[in-house]
């Protein structure tokens, strides 16, 4: 549940969990991965995900950026892919980032605060692919 003081209105895509999870069991060669819930935003720096914590990763010198992932029952990971890997992994659905991140604390709150400073006067509506192509 969000505070109520959170601003709101920065609105973002998530990934769509069923084409990331088909998307990294076929990477990983492992049928036990499912995907975590995150979302793209884009600003300054380009693009970035962003996972429930508010935690975010921007496309590092290598190219790539990260997807989250959780894999049997307990364990977690990611895998670092391309932007271009990335485009057909976002969903049409959006979220507010105030109902995305979390709230428990300073630290998600400092964190909530970043991405949507970060956000300000880019365009959120990405191009994303039409729900009929695969991944």
């Amino acid at each position: 549940m969000p505070r109520p003081e959170r601003i709101r209105g920065t609105v973002v895509h998530l990934l769509d969990p069923e084409k990331t999870t088909k998307f990294l069991k076929n990477k990983l060669n492992n049928d036990t991965v499912k995907s975590q819930p995150m979302v793209v935003v884009t600003g300054d720096k380009g693009i970035a995900t962003v996972c429930g914590e508010g935690v975010g990763w921007f496309v590092d010198d290598k190219g790539l950026l990260p997807i989250d992932y959780y894999v049997g029952e307990y364990g977690s990971g990611y895998l670092d892919v391309t932007p271009e890997e990335l485009m057909p992994l976002i969903s049409n659905e959006t979220i507010d980032l105030a109902d995305f991140i979390r709230s428990f604390g300073d630290r998600l709150e400092n964190n909530f605060y970043s991405w949507v400073y970060y956000t300000q006067g880019y365009d959120q509506s990405m191009s994303v692919a039409p729900d009929t192509i695969d991944a």
